[in-house]
């Protein structure tokens, strides 16, 4: 999401805006930059296969949508503004249903700090991220998402898209006549074999891949876990552009998929806290009818996050947000499916236990939530 915005600023493509915010970073000394993709790839694969497991538990009777330790809907987890409202306003009724997969920026600094510091014997790292959203920095703060059995967090700093820009605009940098450089690869650095594909968290035979997008710049959750869904648990291929309606305003939508005239799955896209108080409202009611609720606290997601650039020249605040949208779409149709990623598979195979789901894959992807007081000093104390 942030090249996507720092591409519109500078009038590029995204492609190539990355290369040159790479070479920007390189020339201020840092080591090694990442593409959040690959991060992100596993995030996606590993929320499906913890969807995939919660279905299954409920539809063959092994538990209740209410009582079970892990049950439907499924919510969400890539937004930390979401957590902690839930956390401190729902506590432990809501928590269960929320999707204990990292987000991309906390699965990066698993990657980084438990694996490739170690192998390449580095003492120190000095893990920074980039990101659309300043409460990515309560997430980095987290006392869940720290180096196991020491007290070093597993990202150091996080920058919004707006610090970044005022960095380097403070440092009189031409953006165009930056130099591009590669981004680094971790399977790379971490000499892991190429793997065999289809990947690991496949339990089909070779299918059509699904590529993140769709209904909103906030990671693909709804649109790839939908069609993910549709395809192992009934057999569907969702083809095209996935059909979804609008509820009671833009940022409350949803999808449905029919089979024999009855609807089996329903997705919704949840944006803005009054959304979410009212799709909230009905899970603690017994009344929610969706299986899965991609929940983001910023209207119109994360391409729209706090830490975004503002509105310069021309744009206007709703411009801006759909130059950026199409920017952010045509980077990921350039991108490979999650199940196509390379580097994504060679982790799944050579670290995480081969298979979505596995104990070594619950340990680096998953995380924990918990019940926080409201008060300013719990808070920072919990954050």
């Amino acid at each position: 999401q942030s090249i996507a915005a720092l591409a519109v600023h500078f009038g590029l493509p995204p492609s190539e805006t990355k290369g040159k915010v790479a070479g920007y970073l390189k020339q201020l000394g840092v080591q090694a930059v990442y593409d959040i993709n690959t991060a992100r790839d596993l995030a996606l694969l590993e929320t499906t296969a913890e969807f995939l497991h919660r279905f299954r538990s409920v539809s063959d009777g092994s538990s209740s949508t209410s009582t079970s330790s892990s049950p439907l809907p499924m919510l969400a987890s890539a937004c930390p503004g979401w957590v902690c409202y839930a956390e401190k306003t729902h506590g432990e009724y809501v928590l269960p249903y929320i999707s204990a997969t990292k987000s991309p920026q906390a699965v990066m600094g698993s990657l980084v700090k438990r694996h490739l510091a170690p192998h390449l014997n580095l003492s120190q790292v000095y893990h920074v991220a980039v990101m659309p959203c300043y409460d990515k920095k309560l997430e980095a703060a987290r006392d869940d998402l720290v180096v196991p059995a020491s007290s070093s967090p597993e990202v150091d700093c996080v920058l919004t898209t707006f610090e970044l820009l005022n960095l380097m605009q403070d440092q009189k940098v031409e953006f165009e006549k930056l130099q591009a450089a590669p981004v680094d690869k971790l399977v790379q650095q971490l000499q892991l074999p190429a793997p065999s594909l289809p990947g690991p968290a496949q339990s089909q035979p070779p299918r059509q891949p699904v590529s993140p997008g769709g209904v909103s710049g906030s990671g693909g959750y709804f649109e790839y876990v939908f069609r993910s869904a549709a395809r192992e648990l009934y057999g569907v291929t969702v083809e095209g552009p996935l059909q979804y309606k609008t509820l009671r305003n833009t940022d409350f939508k949803e999808a449905v998929l029919e089979v024999e005239g009855k609807v089996v799955l329903r997705f919704g896209a949840v944006h803005g806290f009054r959304n979410i108080q009212n799709a909230l409202r009905k899970i603690k009611t017994s009344k929610s009818e969706y299986h899965y609720l991609e929940i983001m606290a910023c209207p119109s997601g994360c391409l729209n996050g706090g830490g975004q650039l503002k509105p310069v020249n021309e744009y206007t605040p709703k411009t801006l947000l759909e130059a950026v949208e199409v920017a952010y779409t045509n980077a990921q149709k350039e991108a490979p499916a999650p199940e196509e990623n390379v580097e994504a598979m060679a982790l799944y195979q050579h670290l995480l236990g081969g298979t979505s789901m596995s104990h070594e894959a619950k340990q680096l992807l998953h995380t924990q939530y918990h019940k926080r007081e409201k008060t300013v000093s719990m808070q920072l104390n919990n954050w």
